[in-house]
């Protein structure tokens, strides 16, 4: 399935459900500027759902997962 899928498509499955999704302004595996053209791609899936649309947080980080609003939004959805 890789070769015929790209990362907007993998996570265009998660809709309509939250989505958090967290990136490095310096990360040399994803670059930044190749994730931002696929998270523009996913805001219109949710919408065709109904639901609000993914975040994308950047970092200054490279390559990590700091998970800060990840958190806060899954205590959010948990209540």
């Amino acid at each position: 399935m890789l070769p015929d899928l790209e990362m907007a498509d993998i996570a265009a499955l998660i809709a309509p459900r939250p989505l958090v999704l967290e990136a490095g302004e310096r990360d040399h595996i994803f670059p930044i500027e190749a994730t931002r053209r696929s998270f523009a791609q996913l805001a219109p899936v949710w919408e065709a759902m109904g639901a609000p649309a993914p975040e994308l947080v950047v970092t200054d980080a490279g390559h990590a997962f700091r998970a800060e609003r990840s958190l806060e939004a899954l205590v959010q959805r948990l209540g």
